[in-house]
């Protein structure tokens, strides 16, 4: 499998700057990645997070 051309850290900048309002369209041209690249991180992280709050609430 081939790997990213980001980092985890610049995924979650990435991800906090559409979390601030900008937009994917936007982001992607800056980024130099896809629409679907994006929105696919961010499954990514909402599902971990998921994981995440679940774990935490057991305990």
């Amino acid at each position: 499998m081939r790997n990213s051309r980001f980092k985890e850290e610049q995924i979650v900048g990435i991800i906090q700057e559409y979390g601030a309002g900008a937009k994917v369209s936007e982001l992607c041209r800056r980024h130099g990645m896809s629409d679907a690249t994006s929105y696919k991180w961010k499954a990514e992280v909402t599902r971990s997070n998921r994981v995440r709050c679940a774990i935490f609430s057991m305990t």
